[in-house]
């Protein structure tokens, strides 16, 4: 299952990138550019850090690679273990050694998925449809990874 969902989630950074330079996706500016170019306000600042306090980060939008990625992942989890599979993250709740962030309780693979996306939105570092088509993207290419990688079983 790692080895699947390290492959598929490599191949879904790769046609990520493929599709943010592709030419017919990159025009699509970032809310953050938009904000600041088209509206003028100069001195708004996404929620979520980027690259540099005044600009977007330096590459297209579209798809967002973050929820490319994780569709990739919870594709391959849903294979394995179905889409009800309900968990609790506590990866940083005691993130070093100080107090971190609050366990995360998810009911199912997607709605993990989801809230990766909904995290790039609320930051105003993408627009809903680039999260939402990441996702299918990144399922689709763990769906032709599990489809054409056979792994032999101990």
């Amino acid at each position: 299952i790692l080895a699947q969902a390290g492959i598929a989630m490599h191949d879904a950074e790769v046609r990520t990138w493929t599709v943010k330079y592709d030419r017919v996706n990159n025009f699509v500016v970032r809310p953050q550019t938009y904000v600041r170019k088209v509206l003028g306000v100069t001195s708004w600042t996404a929620y979520l850090a980027t690259l540099t306090p005044s600009a977007a980060p330096n590459h297209p939008e579209y798809p967002s690679g973050h929820s490319t990625q994780a569709g990739s992942e919870i594709e391959v989890l849903i294979q394995h273990f179905g889409n009800n599979f309900s968990f609790t993250d506590t990866t940083f709740v005691h993130y070093n050694g100080a107090t971190g962030l609050a366990a995360r309780h998810f009911n199912s693979f997607t709605e993990l998925a989801d809230e990766i996306g909904d995290s790039r939105v609320y930051g105003q570092i993408h627009y809903l449809k680039s999260c939402q088509d990441g996702q299918t993207l990144g399922r689709k290419v763990a769906q032709n990874v599990l489809s054409t990688l056979k792994f032999l079983k101990e």
